[in-house]
C-alpha cells in the first residue's frame, strides 16, 4: 500500500499510513515490496520526492542502504 501511493503521487495518504498506522506499518518502511524490490525510500527517491526521502530517513528510520533485485540502492 505505501508503494502504491508512492507511485501514484498520493503523498498525504503515505504519511497519513506511516503516522497515524504507525505500528501496523512500521515493519514495511526498509521492505522491497514491489516487483523491483525497492523499498518505499527507493521509490521515493527515484521519484524525485524529496520531503518523502526526508521524512522516512529523518522521521522513520528507513535505510538508505538497502538494496533492490539489481544491487542498486536509494542513494543510486
Amino acid at each position: 500500500l505505501l508503494h502504491i501511493a508512492l507511485e501514484h503521487g498520493q503523498t498525504p495518504i503515505f504519511r497519513h499510513l506511516l503516522t497515524t498506522y504507525y505500528e501496523k506499518t512500521k515493519h514495511l518502511i526498509n521492505q522491497g515490496n514491489d516487483a523491483q524490490g525497492k523499498t518505499p525510500l527507493a521509490l521515493a527517491a527515484e521519484k524525485g520526492l524529496v520531503a518523502e526521502v526526508e521524512f522516512l530517513v529523518n522521521e522513520k528510520a528507513a535505510h538508505p542502504e538497502l538494496p533492490d533485485h539489481e544491487g542498486r540502492t536509494a542513494a543510486h
